[in-house]
Formats: structure tokens, C-alpha cells, sequence
């Protein structure tokens, strides 16, 4: 961003808009590329996004809306025929491929342990 307030790059809306307005940090705005990754405001979310990041950069984000200022929570990180979902029900990452469930990890492991979730979504995602 310079002195002007302007961003250096666009950020894309890949099937998303804003309907009224939304806010955001400054950080945020600077890392985003999608608009849906202006949504993602809790550390879980955000966290989870940069390890599928640096796994592909063809992570596609299912939000349960379609303009991302009206949008309550994320449905899905898809990649390709694999989805990671949060689900904050059961605490738990749940990682599909089509409709199986072929891993369930407990969310506190992305706290205390972020590279094993890590090595885990990817062998999965990888097989």
C-alpha cells in the first residue's frame, strides 16, 4: 500500500461481492488476494488458510453466502476434489475427499501442534 491508501496489487472476487460495506485490519487487507479472505477475522480460520496456502495456491473458499459482508461463516477450503472443513460444533478438522470423511483432527492440535496438522492435511490431500 503507498502513502495514498492505495493497494499494490487487485484484490480478485472469485464469485463473491460486498453488498453494503465491510471492515477489516490493515494486515489483512495487505495479505489478501480473495475476497473471501477478508472474511476470515478468527485466528482458527486464518491460520488454517496459510498452511492450505502453502500447500497450493488453488485453495477456493466456500463461504455460506455470496456477498462476503453478509457471510456468517466459512463452509469449506476446497482443493480440488478435497475439502478441509472447521467444523467448531464438534472442535474439529475434518478433511473429505468428495463426501468421506478421511481424517478427523481436534482443533486444540492446531493450537499446540500447527505442523503436524500440517503433515497430516497434506498426506491426506496427497495420497
Amino acid at each position: 500500500m503507498d502513502r495514498c491508501g492505495t493497494l499494490e496489487g487487485t484484490i480478485r472476487p472469485v464469485g463473491y461481492g460486498i453488498q453494503h460495506y465491510m471492515l477489516t485490519t490493515k494486515q489483512i487487507l495487505m495479505q489478501a488476494k480473495e475476497l473471501p479472505e477478508l472474511f476470515m477475522t478468527v485466528g482458527e480460520e486464518l491460520k488454517l488458510w496459510r498452511m492450505l496456502r502453502r500447500l497450493t495456491t488453488k485453495v477456493h473458499t466456500e463461504l455460506d453466502e455470496s456477498y462476503v459482508d453478509r457471510a456468517q461463516k466459512i463452509q469449506a477450503y476446497q482443493i480440488g476434489h478435497d475439502a478441509v472443513v472447521l467444523d467448531r460444533e464438534l472442535r474439529e478438522i475434518q478433511v473429505l475427499h468428495g463426501e468421506e470423511v478421511r481424517q478427523r483432527l481436534p482443533l486444540e492440535l492446531l493450537e499446540r501442534q500447527p505442523s503436524r496438522v500440517f503433515k497430516m492435511i497434506r498426506g491426506e490431500i496427497f495420497r
